[in-house]
This record gives C-alpha cells, structure tokens and sequence, in this order.
C-alpha cells in the first residue's frame, strides 16, 4: 500500500506578475514556484503559506484560493507513494524588487534561491 504524502505549490502573483525563483546551487532544477511538504498537524493553507515565507522571505500574504488538489502515484518511477498536491493562487502586499536573493532559515537549508 503506497504512503499518501501531502505537498503544496504556490502560484505567487502581485499585479500581473508572478514570482518564480532558481536554487543558484542547483541550476539544473531549472526555474521554480515555492512548493513544500505539509507537515503533521498543519493545514494545507497554513503549509502554502509557510512555505512561501520560507522560501522567498516575503510575509504579506494572503490566500486568494485553492486551485485544484492533484494526486499522483510514483509507482511508475519506483516508489511506493502518492502525492497529493494542493495547488493554490497566493496574493503579496508588500513591495517586492524584481530580483532577490534570499536564504531560508532553517537548519538543514540554507540554499540561496534567486
């Protein structure tokens, strides 16, 4: 029997545009959105929102909706699992630069995202 792991994807716009971001340590994960694992006892609202914090180091932010919720099973690809992401459309309402750098805070982080 697979284990079922939450996950949530962020689609974070302000006006028009939206925040993507790159690992410059791993460039060969190409362009990305903040994206996480929801963790025991945590909403997906409360994770999305989390995550979005800790990988971009923004913190006005507000759920405009959830998107979708999405399964998919990795037995294919040899693993005994399913995802199941929460796809969600998220607003911020500070002043954002074009371009960043930003380092998450925790301890077995660290990476720079761009």
């Amino acid at each position: 029997m697979p284990t079922t792991m939450d996950k949530v994807i962020a689609y974070v716009t302000q006006g028009e545009h939206l925040l993507v971001f790159r690992h410059t340590a791993y460039p060969e994960a190409g362009i990305q959105v903040p994206a996480g694992t929801i963790e025991p006892g945590e909403s997906p609202e409360e994770a999305v929102l989390r995550e979005v914090r800790e990988e971009t180091g923004l913190s006005a932010l507000r759920i405009k909706r959830l998107l979708a919720i999405r399964e998919q099973d990795l037995s294919s690809f040899g693993q005994a699992e399913v995802y199941r992401r929460h796809f969600f459309h998220i607003e911020v309402f500070e002043e954002v630069p074009t371009t960043w750098r930003h380092w998450e805070a925790l301890p077995s982080q660290g990476e720079p995202v761009e």
